[in-house]
């Protein structure tokens, strides 16, 4: 006996403007972006995504724990990520390769890691200070309450599953001045000493002192890039040859030790500015722009906010001077005085403010990328400001408070990255999608449509087509699929989640449609022609 599920079908129409539409999560807007493939680990979750621009992932990892809280796809295909309690690297296939115990190892790593060309790992890592340390190297002692924390980089080699030694290290503490009390340890000049921390400088914050979110190597020029949150500063400083170097003031290429050879954003840090003068507002996310971009040599940051009391943000892109292999000063102060490139504004009618984590960086052509944290939210832009493409990560958890009352639903991930098409890291990989993260997207349906994707390529999906009866008759019986009726205009026919049946009969106008669904884990899509 035959089983037929019968539908009458209305078509109704789906709002798209260049591919825009009202969907909440997943793809929400195709506006031509650049090719490529953008990665993104939700914060909730154990699981790295990388989707296609059509908003379908084209590959899944899952990691032994949380994130904390950043992934990277390496050169040579190898994804890592920094976990909650250790690091790890997995082939395309999720296939552990090597990892290390951070615990065993005795750190605590936060927010961000960077690879390096030689697969060691620099880690930011706490260096907590007591209260008698601290007002012993020339902390004012009424600052002094409780611990004081700072941050340490720590560069590690690994060797395999669980096997990982510390290679070099570098701190701020090692890098401090104060002018408050000549009696105690790193007396000096603050104003006339740029290439050290002021361990007095008033933030507001007693105990989390440099609050470092990010780092990035740029192997160019063997330095190292940090974002100081609290000081609202970024900080370069070069990759020593060893630690004995790191932790002086004299040595290594630049003949600065450890010294800051640049710093930027806030000179007020180091008496040469005041609060008019700052650039940059609780950032994240500082890292240089690529070789070979139009922008290259750039530094980009998410500058947070508040700035000057407005509760907005702002994707910054400066250069720096260099000359003679110094990084040049005006006036006592860091150049440049003024950015280079500044966007903020109205993102799908909200003001656009992120006061914690999120993330930006540019692309080959000078497009950018930037993440809203607490929506989930990754957008690419050009620099008039015109949005490309919008997708906002579907997978969360509900959260709930000591009551057991749901609070939010979190879909926040620290940061979204573009690889562009012909990134190596991509060459020879399955890049066909997988399937939505979300249970349904009409708008990516559209668009794999639109671009002449058919997903799977599957000719055979019917017994027949084109369809002359109205009842669709697949060559093998389907079991709880979510199955999506579009037109070649963009609109939504028919959707129906957890179908199963050999037969679907339905009442659709003469013309061309696509039909998807997914199955194992796959999505198939179709074009059919019904013909009455």
């Amino acid at each position: 006996m035959k089983r037929f599920i019968y539908l009458s079908v209305v078509c109704t129409f789906l709002i798209i403007d260049s591919f825009k539409a009202q969907n909440t999560v997943g793809l929400i807007n195709y506006n031509n972006p650049t090719a490529g493939y953008t990665l993104f680990t939700p914060e909730t979750s154990n699981f790295v995504y990388l989707v296609d621009d059509c908003g379908y992932f084209v590959n899944k990892w899952t990691f032994s724990d949380a994130p904390r809280l950043t992934c990277y796809l390496l050169e040579d295909g190898t994804m890592v990520r920094a976990n909650t309690n250790s690091i790890e690297a997995r082939d395309w296939n999720n296939n552990l390769l090597w990892s290390a115990d951070l615990n065993t190892l005795g750190y605590v790593q936060h927010h961000d890691i960077a690879v390096m060309p030689n697969g060691h790992v620099l880690l930011l890592v706490f260096d907590i200070r007591t209260s008698l340390q601290s007002k012993a190297n020339g902390r004012n002692p009424a600052n002094a309450i409780g611990a004081l924390k700072l941050d340490a980089v720590v560069e590690i080699e690994i060797t395999g599953i669980n096997q990982a030694f510390e290679v070099w290290r570098w701190s701020f503490w090692d890098h401090l001045v104060q002018d408050f009390d000549s009696s105690k340890l790193n007396f000096g000049d603050v104003a006339n000493s740029p290439q050290l921390l002021d361990i007095n400088y008033d933030l507001g914050e007693m105990n989390d002192y440099t609050h470092c979110n990010a780092i990035d190597y740029n192997p160019a020029l063997n330095q190292i890039m940090l974002s100081a949150r609290h000081l609202s500063e970024i900080y370069i400083i070069e990759h020593t040859s060893s630690t004995q170097d790191a932790t002086g003031h004299t040595g290594g290429i630049y003949g600065k030790g450890g010294d800051f050879l640049y710093r930027w954003g806030n000179p007020d840090v180091y008496q040469q500015g005041n609060p008019s003068d700052q650039k940059l507002f609780l950032q994240h996310d500082s890292k240089w722009v690529k070789a070979g971009y139009p922008d290259a040599g750039k530094i980009s940051a998410f500058s947070n906010g508040p700035k000057f009391g407005d509760s907005i943000s702002s994707i910054v892109l400066f250069q720096p001077e260099i000359v003679a292999n110094d990084y040049i000063m005006n006036n006592g102060a860091f150049e440049p005085q003024n950015l280079d490139f500044s966007w903020s504004g109205v993102i799908y009618g909200d003001t656009m403010f992120e006061s914690r984590k999120s993330g930006a960086h540019f692309l080959s052509n000078g497009n950018f990328m930037f993440t809203e944290n607490s929506k989930g939210r990754i957008t690419e832009m050009d620099k008039s400001g015109i949005i490309l493409w919008t997708y906002v990560n579907p997978q969360g958890l509900n959260l709930y408070n000591q009551y057991d009352i749901l609070q939010q639903y979190s879909t926040a991930i620290f940061r979204g990255e573009k690889y562009e098409s012909n990134y190596l890291g991509l060459i020879g990989k399955d890049l066909s999608p997988k399937g939505l993260i979300e249970d349904q997207n009409t708008l990516s349906v559209t668009c794999n449509s639109s671009l002449g994707i058919d997903v799977q390529n599957l000719n055979k999906i019917f017994v027949a087509n084109p369809v002359t009866d109205q009842i669709l008759a697949f060559i093998e019986p389907l079991e709880f699929v979510n199955l999506t009726i579009m037109s070649v205009t963009g609109k939504t026919c028919y959707y129906i989640k957890d179908f199963s049946g050999k037969e679907l009969s339905v009442q659709l106008d003469s013309g061309i449609y696509f039909v998807t669904y997914e199955k194992e884990g796959k999505v198939y899509s179709q074009k059919i022609i019904v013909d009455n």
